[in-house]
């Protein structure tokens, strides 16, 4: 039976089963070259006929060693990539994207071998370390990033809170001066002559925004600068209350 191959856009041959086994031992042809003999229906694969490459290695099979009977070689890339994969559990996957670089290329070099090389698992195995230490880098920066951007948020909504509260106390003064020195009884008696948004009474510290979200303790605007007007009703992550006096200053105040 005379085979002709296609390679390299030209069709050669015809040649023996015998001829064609010593050019792809020689690294002439490729098992992957196209091949079509008289009365084959169309081209198929060198290593499709086993009068060819024989039984075992026909059906697709790659042979088994390169060409001069040498047994393939294994890629380096592959190796590194794995090695570098294992260390990123080591490392705080540091290692994890040249393990992934080199597992990918790896794979890339051993497909396009055609079977003259090997290193294919454990490129495979490289990629698989490689995301995961990668997962593992991903989760770390969470763990850091997700109290500091409470602590951002927190420290947003105590500045809220305190100009908030400064309002209030300037309300009070304001009720005060057209009530003979008195604070209002309540805050509410502040709206709507002397303050205009009752969201101001809804600290921001307490979460579930009750409708009054501070202790209002009266007064007169005589009273001594440093007691107390009203205090938050929530504290702060770092038990803080926010207090204003009756100067209208107010500061956040750890809880004892």
């Amino acid at each position: 039976m005379q085979f002709y191959v296609t390679r390299g856009g030209q069709q050669l041959g015809p040649f023996t089963p015998d001829q064609l086994r010593s050019h792809i031992l020689s690294g002439t042809f490729q098992v992957t070259d196209l091949a079509w003999h008289e009365g084959a229906a169309g081209w198929a694969p060198l290593n499709s006929y086993p009068a060819i490459v024989g039984p075992s290695q026909s059906s697709g099979a790659a042979p088994r060693s390169t060409p001069g009977g040498r047994p393939p070689e294994s890629s380096g890339l592959a190796v590194a990539s794995l090695v570098l994969g294992i260390l990123s559990f080591f490392t705080g996957g540091l290692t994890s994207i040249p393990a992934i670089i080199c597992g990918h290329i790896s794979l890339s070099h051993i497909k396009k071998a055609a079977g003259r090389m090997s290193g294919n698992g454990l490129a495979i195995g490289g990629l698989v370390t490689g995301y995961l230490g990668l997962i593992m880098i991903a989760a770390l920066a969470l763990g850091i990033a997700l109290p500091v951007f409470a602590a951002v948020k927190e420290k947003a909504q105590e500045t809220k809170c305190l100009s908030e509260a400064k309002q209030l106390a300037l309300g009070c003064k304001l009720y005060a001066s057209d009530h003979d020195g008195n604070y209002p009884p309540t805050l509410n008696q502040l709206f709507p002559e002397y303050l205009t948004d009752k969201k101001l009474l809804e600290c921001p510290l307490t979460k579930d925004q009750p409708p009054m979200g501070y202790d209002y303790f009266g007064g007169k605007d005589t009273d001594p600068s440093a007691k107390v007007l009203l205090s938050s009703k929530a504290t702060t992550r770092t038990h803080k209350r926010i207090v204003v006096t009756s100067d209208g200053a107010a500061a956040l105040k750890r809880e004892y």
